[in-house]
């Protein structure tokens, strides 16, 4: 690195980066308490505090509930610019940080344009809304300031502007996304992050058995070394979850207290729903489930709901006055089974064979069509 930049440190897969202002030739330290970034010492110090204060972020962000047309809109984020700039031009620091902060500053004001696109209609009621083809032009020019993008960390807001100027009928379809890219971006820097972000995600949605599928691209499009490490890491660790591999045994209890685990249910395929009494996914599942318990209930398979809620009290509740069926199980805040299976969110459904292996880590909902169907050919 021969010029300051800002990067990210990444320090937890839960919590975003925190930017750092990355001086050449000098030393930067960094104090944490309790799992976060508290201080910093060295000659970037002070711009590294000022980077990670939420005020001047809080300050230039879009506030309010009115419903803009799309040229009022773009015509506040340029204000919105403007005032930034003059606000940071008053800053007594050295220029060219001043120059990045603007620059990201841009990035966060402009990030806020994918949640415009997002939330249009459902605010104004046209389900028939798409960007128009300048809005769409504003979009990409956003994007392909890669240098820009480069110098100031901000790589997370580029999936979001993807999702929309590449929409793929399927979130699966990771193929049209990697020729999108390869097509719009050419700093190696960007195309590895946005190639990791895809890709890994393709995997952690369909499964760590489509591996080889992709295992050549990604090595291709991927010149980072520190993503490629964190790739191979979840690689190995998701590889325990692939079919046919053991599926770690688990104890939680249920309704009445009594503690029931994967072993206690050998000998039948077990279904597992990883659910939330707060996920609304996770809750529109469950007319679904109860009907392919009905049909399956004297066939060979469990029906298992673990819940993840913290409140015990509230899952009680729900389960007593919905009348849920099958196992239930409650297992809260228990990061360990969470990364035994691999489940980053939520919901998420499992199916083991009467021996106790994984079929799949990641398999179909119930209302997934065709699903019911399959299971009960299954285990008749």
């Amino acid at each position: 690195m021969q010029e300051p930049e800002i990067a990210n440190l990444y320090y937890s897969d839960i919590y975003g980066g925190t930017p750092l202002y990355i001086l050449p030739g000098t030393t930067l330290s960094i104090g944490m308490e309790r799992g976060s970034v508290k201080t910093f010492d060295g000659e970037s110090a002070d711009m590294c505090r000022q980077l990670n204060d939420f005020r001047l972020l809080r300050q230039f962000s879009l506030s309010g509930d009115d419903v803009l047309e799309e040229k009022q809109y773009l015509a506040k984020l340029e204000r919105l610019v403007e005032q930034c700039n003059v606000h940071l031009d008053t800053m007594k620091q050295d220029r060219k940080f001043i120059e990045l902060l603007k620059k990201r500053m841009f990035f966060h004001i402009y990030s806020d344009i994918p949640d415009y696109v997002t939330f249009y209609s459902f605010r104004t009621g046209d389900t028939a809304y798409i960007p128009s083809e300048h809005f769409r032009e504003v979009m990409v020019r956003v994007i392909s300031d890669e240098d820009g993008i480069v110098n100031t960390g901000m790589y997370s807001m580029l999936p979001s502007f993807i999702d929309i100027l590449c929409p793929t009928v399927s979130r699966t379809d990771y193929k049209t996304k990697l020729a999108y890219l390869q097509g719009r971006f050419k700093h190696a820097r960007v195309l590895s992050y946005v190639s990791d972000y895809y890709i890994t995600g393709y995997l952690k949605n369909e499964g760590i058995q489509y591996l080889p599928e992709v295992r050549q691209e990604y090595d291709r499009l991927v010149q980072d070394s520190a993503m490629k490490s964190k790739f191979d890491a979840y690689c190995a660790r998701a590889l325990k979850t692939a079919p046919g591999q053991p599926a770690p045994d688990f104890s939680f209890p249920d309704m009445d207290g009594n503690m029931v685990s994967l072993e206690d249910l050998r000998g039948k395929y077990v279904y597992i729903d990883i659910w939330a009494t707060y996920c609304s996914p996770c809750r529109a599942e469950i007319p679904y489930l109860q009907k392919l318990e009905e049909k399956l209930k004297d066939k060979n398979i469990y029906f298992v709901s673990i819940s993840v809620d913290t409140n015990k009290k509230t899952w009680e509740n729900m389960v007593k006055k919905d009348q849920l069926g099958g196992i239930q199980l409650h297992c809260g805040k228990n990061p360990k089974f969470m990364d035994d299976y691999d489940i980053p969110g939520i919901p998420r459904f499992i199916l083991i064979d009467p021996e106790g292996r994984f079929c799949g880590a990641r398999v179909g909902h119930p209302s997934t069509p065709g699903w019911g169907e399959y299971l009960a050919e299954l285990v008749k």
